[in-house]
């Protein structure tokens, strides 16, 4: 039954690759600090708890209420608001990665995290609303499934691998980490395409509004 609902996969590999960056960015940001920017362990912690933890709930709360209200008008809003979100939050995100400031840094990160979470839900909200209500269990384990398995399963080993790769390579610890985190910003912009393209179906296929 799910198999050919379009929107439902191309929205579950789109939250998969944002997965992947804030998975992969999220196990390597308190190293990232420490070797770039001279904090300590617990200084790098508590400014990441506070900076991600904070701005993802606040990114994750708005972007909800923004896709509800701006879906009365265009129900592609559900995959157009993370997509445009998303690809502020990737530039912000390499403003921050590249910034030799620390507080600079940490505002920056802040912002994209609040941005790289729009997606939540959104996306979340229209696996529901593509189903019949029998299936709702199902269509989110599966979306679920995908989800973490290409986000939390290959995010941070991704991450890692390339860090490892580029400090060999003679970049060293710092730069190589740094150009680690910027190349998975790429991540981003393949999620993108696939809400763009969800943005061709998720109208027709839609069954339920959003209450």
């Amino acid at each position: 039954r799910l198999a050919p609902i379009r929107t439902f996969w191309l929205i579950t590999f789109a939250g998969a690759f944002m997965s992947f960056l804030s998975y992969g960015q999220t196990a390597f940001l308190g190293s990232f600090l420490i070797r770039a920017h001279s904090v300590n362990v617990g200084e790098a912690g508590v400014m990441l708890g506070l900076a991600l933890g904070g701005a993802g709930a606040l990114g994750t709360w708005l972007g909800g209420r923004a896709a509800d209200r701006l879906a009365q008008r265009d129900r592609r809003a559900y995959v157009l608001a993370p997509a445009l979100a998303s690809a502020g939050g990737a530039l912000l995100f390499a403003a921050a990665i590249l910034s030799r400031e620390l507080w600079p840094a940490v505002a920056l990160l802040a912002a994209a995290t609040a941005l790289t979470s729009v997606w939540y839900g959104p996306i979340f909200a229209t696996v529901q609303s593509l189903v019949e209500p029998e299936q709702r269990a199902m269509a989110a384990a599966v979306h679920l499934f995908f989800v973490n398995l290409i986000g939390l399963g290959l995010g941070p080993l991704t991450f890692g691998l390339l860090s490892d790769i580029l400090n060999t390579s003679g970049l060293g610890p710092t730069e190589g980490l740094r150009v680690a985190l910027l190349c998975g910003t790429v991540s981003t912009v393949i999620a993108i395409l696939f809400f763009l393209a969800a943005s061709k179906t998720v109208s027709a296929e839609l069954r339920y509004e959003s209450e």
